[in-house]
């Protein structure tokens, strides 16, 4: 038969164990929100850079059909060009 003593020693390390358990709970669950709040920074960074980079593309696209258009269209060049 058990004595007291271990019973106790028993119902201790039962409720050390949980305590354990659900700290390593909360910490992983934390680290978890942490992550996905990381990633979803990251894709809204990454939509920010694409939008930057799109507006740079049709702004350059823009410019070298201006400097054709200016360069083929001009009455003082057309000569050349043609």
């Amino acid at each position: 038969m058990e004595t007291l003593w271990e019973i106790m020693k028993a119902k201790f390390l039962k409720a050390i164990f949980k305590l354990v358990f659900i700290i390593f709970l909360i910490v992983t669950t934390e680290i978890s929100i942490q992550s996905i709040d990381l990633f979803l920074q990251s894709i809204k960074v990454s939509l920010g850079l694409a939008i930057i980079s799109l507006i740079v593309f049709v702004a350059s696209v823009a410019t070298i059909y201006l400097c054709l258009h200016v360069i083929f269209k001009n009455t003082k060049l057309e000569k050349y060009f043609s």
